[in-house]
């Protein structure tokens, strides 16, 4: 992005109280003198390997490959080659090259790029040249191409060690610089891809520490990956998990899954593809590879599995042109009975089906799917979850796991790496003071606070409203109590509640959800008329302010329709509550006492406002606070993505307007982000300035999401000046990238920590292990819970308000105090969590008949979005501007 704020122009923050922290990164203090040679490739039916050679000492080589098979799989006619497969074809290569790499230790990222540090002297001195290769040992028909590869390697350019040092000195990135840190990235994680077969893009993975989670297992790794930063270039080490197939036969794995102990169970699987099981479990094995036996040279037939096949025994296929079921091919040509015919089978990328029975899982298969059941997402978090000490030595353990000073490609490329974490420079921010009810102003201690003696700084007022129980459990007198504590929780806040004895009943077991909300409404405007005739007031009728739920611990449909019916049916606030957190339950009144933030909110009134210098004066200018972030589908799931934004309301940046948009799957660019942002505007005073917050974008993004986006606000406003015919000069805008998706943690020095061992909450760090080329800062906003907390990486990619880092600093760190869910500071600003919110309930504004929530979805062909649009709604007005997805 051409116009991004450069680290040049924006002085590092000078406010807080400087303090010095330990952060997980090694730097690499001796760097490659080298010339690299890079070359490109082209092929009109193949993929692109581009590899990079690394010449002598005095240069290093690249060089772009075309790894392409020579007999096309019809499932891949373009003759893309796999991974692990052009890993295993470009060894071959230098095995029976061996004048041609003899001197080289060529590191190769399994796509396109390889780096060597000797340069290859190709036949005839040319610049480049192409292998054959068959990978088939032992080959017998030499009639078939299948398993021969060809290998194209050629030189595409240049790239100097002036480029890495560009980097360094702050000058923007380029390809070359670009391509030379991809460089060092591949050179680093050579040796231990190379022992450590599990392994992806940045960890390795080992079975230290491994852990079974039902029909899987979860294997801790060692995230790696090179940060330039000014002055020096870094390594990044930290843990990571990936959950594994564990190895073993394939029938015990489905066993397992599905949680059946019996063999039979499976068989009447088998015959019913419509049982609820099918499908998760045609999800689960979907792209598993599979040994299916032995191939005439003794090696393993690996196949993939592409879906699953009913009462796999008796499934017919042709043979010699006649038709046959799988039982009796098995009995005939291979003279083997099946002992369950009656199970799934399974069909392969290439149409085989093959008995379940016969199916081996070999090791060594990361699971890429999201989990969705809460026990396992819960075993998952406990495992990747490490205090800051723990975490702080795994990382130790796995620089020596790397092992970087062993490695002959490091040391080839004249690379040392130091052997001590990193030491840098921050800040503690003082925290802002928090304005209640009555201009009282409190401190914040340890990023957190109590309510207890305080009002809320503006508490609303609900008049008529219900309780409604979905939990026939539940008894009618548990409730009672809950309302009765909830009234008297509200009530010392400051809320106003007449009618302290709101109509509470049960709903019929299988009612109608809708039916029985909208009969709750209705109960609810005639007890409040009832209580105020009796009360001798004016008999008004009122709308519900709000209807409390008590749902069943297990009740994620019921929530659904009851947010439609609130949110987009009847424009009314709901609470859900789960049975289990009502009286009878140790939690009670912990949770009790959290009850009341969202309610308050949700009907209108404020919670408390920061009172912030740097926020006060911004807003005060006419400024409008946004958040912004897309949510995908998980791996596997076709369905669309959900933008959502939110738009501050008001001068104290504590009221936000929310709205939302679906759009094509994995799209990170907000499409429809210029309609949005001018309703915001047109729905609010004109604002002379925005701060843009947006999630979930990287560096690498920056380009091609953050520019199109910078764009599309500033469109907006000009549209909006134009509908409005306002004449004032258009907002300046400041667009600022906040990412958790990182590996970057930092670890106090002793006598520093709070009392979790992580730093204390306001930590700034906008030196030493920052961009060189763009203006950034990691900020740690919030307390340590549990685990070591993750600090947010804030990017300013354009500023028109000419902020200096102490103010943006200080609206940010304002920002994650304004949470109104909480009473304590939160690790992103407020907007940018709110954003995240409103995706998140994407499953409400999607019509039921899309089946939006089922992770297994599949759409074959080019994907529907209008179909998909058509079935989206909006919030009503009212819930829009009343924040109701708190």
């Amino acid at each position: 992005m051409s116009q991004v704020v450069a680290r040049s122009s924006m002085k590092p923050g000078t406010l807080g109280r400087p303090v010095s922290v330990t952060t997980n990164s090694y730097e690499i203090t001796h760097l490659p003198q080298a010339t690299f040679y890079h070359y490109d490739g082209n092929s009109a039916r193949s993929a692109t390997i581009y590899q990079t050679l690394i010449r002598s000492p005095s240069q290093l080589t690249s060089v772009a490959s075309v790894i392409r098979p020579k007999a096309i799989n019809p499932k891949r006619p373009d003759g893309r080659v796999i991974a692990r497969v052009a890993v295993e074809v470009m060894e071959e290569v230098q095995k029976t090259n061996a004048a041609v790499f003899h001197r080289a230790t060529p590191v190769f990222d399994g796509k396109k790029n390889l780096f060597s540090p000797g340069e290859l002297r190709f036949r005839g001195g040319h610049d480049s040249t192409i292998y054959t290769i068959d990978m088939v040992k032992n080959r017998t028909d030499t009639s078939s191409d299948k398993g021969v590869y060809t290998v194209e390697l050629r030189r595409v350019g240049i790239i100097e060690p002036r480029d890495l040092q560009n980097v360094l000195n702050g000058s923007p990135h380029s390809d070359k610089s670009l391509t030379a840190i991809q460089m060092l990235n591949l050179v680093l994680r050579q040796a231990a891809i190379l022992n450590h077969k599990v392994h992806d893009r940045r960890s390795i993975y080992t079975k230290n520490h491994m852990r079974t989670l039902g029909h899987l297992e979860i294997w801790r790794g060692y995230f790696q990956s090179v940060r330039p930063s000014l002055g020096r270039m870094l390594v990044n080490i930290d843990t990571s998990a990936a959950l594994m197939y564990p190895e073993g036969q394939l029938v015990n794995l489905v066993q397992t899954f599905l949680k059946e102990r019996e063999i039979r169970s499976l068989q009447r699987l088998g015959l019913d593809p419509a049982a609820p099981n099918w499908r998760s479990l045609k999800a689960f094995l979907s792209g598993l590879r599979v040994c299916v036996g032995k191939s005439r040279s003794g090696t393993d037939r690996i196949r993939t599995i592409d879906k699953l096949i009913p009462n796999a025994g008796q499934h017919t296929f042709e043979k010699d042109n006649e038709p046959i079921t799988v039982q009796k091919y098995y009995r005939l040509f291979k003279n083997y009975d099946l002992k369950f015919p009656g199970l799934p089978g399974i069909c392969t990328k290439r149409g085989d089906v093959i008995p379940m029975e016969l199916c081996y899982v070999p090791p060594h298969q990361i699971y890429r799917r999201v989990l969705r059941d809460a026990d396992s997402s819960s075993q998952m978090l406990r495992f990747s979850t490490l205090k800051p000490n723990e975490r702080r030595d795994q990382i130790r353990e796995g620089y020596k796991v790397l092992n970087y000073r062993e490695s002959p490609f490091v040391r080839n490329a004249g690379m040392q790496i130091s052997g001590s974490l990193l030491d840098v420079n921050g800040r503690i921010l003082q925290p802002p003071r928090l304005v209640y009810g009555g201009n009282r102003e409190i401190t914040v201690n340890d990023g957190k606070w109590d309510l207890r003696g305080l009002h809320f700084n503006n508490p609303a007022t609900i008049k008529a409203w219900a309780i409604i129980s979905f939990e026939p459990r539940k008894d009618i007198r548990d409730i009672q109590r809950f309302c009765f504590d909830l009234v008297k929780c509200m009530r010392a806040l400051g809320m106003i509640v007449p009618m302290e004895q709101p109509p509470i009943f049960q709903a019929a077991g299988q009612a109608d959800v809708a039916n029985a909300m909208l009969d709750a409404g209705k109960r609810s405007m005639q007890a409040y008329t009832e209580f105020l005739k009796h009360n001798r007031q004016p008999a008004v009728q009122e709308p519900p302010s709000i209807i409390i739920v008590v749902l069943p611990d297990s009740a994620a449909e019921i929530r659904k329709l009851v947010k439609q019916w609130g949110d987009m049916t009847q424009d009314t606030p709901t609470q859900c509550v789960r049975s289990m957190k009502l009286p009878g339950n140790n939690q009670y009144h912990n949770n009790l006492a959290m009850k009341h933030v969202p309610i308050n909110v949700k009907v209108g009134g404020v919670n408390a406002v920061v009172n912030s210098p740097a926020l006060r004066s911004f807003m005060g200018d006419g400024g409008m606070i946004i958040g912004a972030d897309v949510s995908h589908p998980g791996p596997g799931v076709i369905r669309p993505s959900v933008a959502g934004v939110v738009s501050t309301r008001g001068s104290s940046a504590a009221k936000y307007v929310a709205r939302c948009s679906a759009q094509e799957p994995r799209v990170e660019v907000i499409t429809e982000l210029k309609k949005l942002i001018r309703t915001a505007i047109m729905d609010n005073n004109p604002p002379r300035r925005i701060l843009f917050f947006r999630d979930g974008i990287s560096e690498g993004e920056f380009d091609n999401v953050a520019a199109v986006e910078f764009r599309d606000i500033k469109d907006a406003a000009k549209e909006a000046w134009k509908l409005g015919k306002l004449t004032t000069p258009l907002p300046t805008v400041t667009y600022v990238a906040v990412g958790k998706r990182h590996h970057v943690r930092f670890f106090p020095h002793e006598g520093q920590a709070d009392r979790s061992g992580n730093c204390l909450p306001g930590l700034v760090v906008d030196t030493g292990i920052t961009s060189p080329v763009v203006f950034d800062y990691f900020l740690q906003a919030h307390s340590g819970l549990q685990g070591t907390s993750r600090p947010s990486h804030y990017i300013v990619i354009r500023d028109e308000n000419t902020f200096t880092a102490d103010l943006l600093q200080e609206i940010s760190y304002a920002l994650c105090h304004s949470y109104a869910r909480a009473t304590r500071s939160v690790s992103i600003p407020a907007p940018v969590y709110y954003a995240d919110l409103v995706c998140s309930r994407a499953d409400i504004h999607f019509q039921n008949w899309l089946n939006y929530s089922d992770d297994n979805s599949t759409e074959s062909g080019t994907f529907n979005i209008e179909k998909w649009r058509k079935g989206f709604g909006m919030a009503k007005q009212k819930q829009q501007g009343n924040m109701y997805f708190m």
